[in-house]
């Protein structure tokens, strides 16, 4: 009996190596293989929760800034958004409760349109 390993892929975000799937990524902007969507949608099933942590909100904001997508304003913006809510609870010891309330920080109203604050 022979046994087949899985043929891989490299996700095209993060480097990653992953088990060659068909199907897409279902975001609009971030760039990721098949397999690498289906691990990351897998951390957020309801059915199969990670367990009760505070982190758990982080999940998002972490995969998000290792699959930035094609340059544009709104990746580029919205990469930055993450790093700031990472580094707030990561260096700056901001609650994970409060990544909500650091998310929507750099969102409010300003002259500055939203998807032109960084670059």
């Amino acid at each position: 009996m022979s046994t087949h390993a899985p043929e891989l892929e490299v996700c095209v975000g993060c480097g990653a190596l992953f088990p060659a799937l068909e199907g897409g990524v279902r975001h609009r902007y971030m760039d990721s293989s098949a397999g690498c969507w289906a691990a990351f949608a897998s951390l957020n099933d309801p059915e199969r929760p990670l367990g009760n942590s505070e982190f758990n909100a982080l999940l998002v904001d972490v995969y998000a800034a290792q699959h930035p997508g094609t340059p544009s304003n709104q990746t580029v913006n919205s990469v930055a958004v993450h790093l700031m809510v990472l580094y707030g609870v990561l260096e700056r010891s901001y609650s994970p409760s409060q990544a909500l309330w650091l998310r929507m920080r750099p969102g409010r109203h300003s002259r500055i349109p939203k998807h032109e604050r960084f670059h």
